[in-house]
């Protein structure tokens, strides 16, 4: 009978280690008009996802290199 009744799983969950992290400086609102700059500081500030978002995408795309066996 255990088809129609499965046993439970007992389901873990990952410990979620959380430290403050300096701020990347990847990602540069000085790269916009001048009066776009406070906007974007203001919605990162306003909208803590958006801030989050904006990390995530410098950390995986800002510390890379690409090397190859043939250096041509």
């Amino acid at each position: 009978m255990g088809f129609l009744f499965p046993k439970s799983k007992n389901i873990t969950r990952a410990a979620v280690q959380t430290a403050s992290q300096p701020q990347p400086e990847g990602w540069q609102p000085q790269r916009f008009l001048p009066a776009e700059a406070p906007l974007y500081h203001a919605l990162r500030q306003s909208i803590p996802i958006i801030d989050a978002a904006l990390q995530k995408i410098v950390r995986l795309t800002v510390d890379f290199t690409v090397t190859a066996a043939d250096p041509r």
